[in-house]
C-alpha cells in the first residue's frame, strides 16, 4: 500500500476557502467552517490545515466559533469552526468585495 498523496496548501488557500464558503454569496449555513471540512475541500492533510490555521490565528485573521445550527427543537451538538475575524475581513476586504461582485454577476446572469 502506498502513501496517500496530499496537496500542498498555503495560508492563502485556507483564507480564500473560508471567504468563499462562509462570507461570499447567500449564506444559509452557520457562517463557519470546520478544520475537517477544510481538509476535505482542499484535499490535503489535517496537519497542513492545522499548521496554517495556527499561523492565521497568530496573525489575528481567524476567529473560532461554536454555533447551534439546525431546528430550534433539535438538540444536536453545536457546530464548531473558523471564520474571518474583523482584522481578517479588513485585510482581505478587496478579495471579499471582488468575490461578492462575481457572485452577484452570476446571480444576475442566471436569474435576471
Amino acid at each position: 500500500m502506498g502513501k496517500t498523496k496530499y496537496k500542498k496548501i498555503t495560508t492563502n488557500d485556507i483564507i480564500k476557502l473560508i471567504i468563499n464558503t462562509t462570507i461570499v454569496g447567500i449564506d444559509n449555513g452557520p457562517g463557519i467552517i470546520s478544520p475537517s471540512n477544510i481538509t476535505s475541500l482542499l484535499n490535503t492533510s489535517r496537519y497542513q490545515v492545522d499548521k496554517h490555521i495556527k499561523t492565521l490565528k497568530l496573525w489575528g485573521f481567524l476567529d473560532y466559533k461554536s454555533v447551534n445550527y439546525g431546528p430550534e427543537d433539535d438538540y444536536s451538538p453545536p457546530y464548531k469552526g473558523y471564520t474571518l475575524s474583523p482584522k481578517g475581513k479588513k485585510e482581505w476586504s478587496i478579495y471579499i468585495k471582488q468575490r461578492q461582485e462575481e457572485e452577484l454577476k452570476l446571480i444576475k446572469e442566471c436569474f435576471g
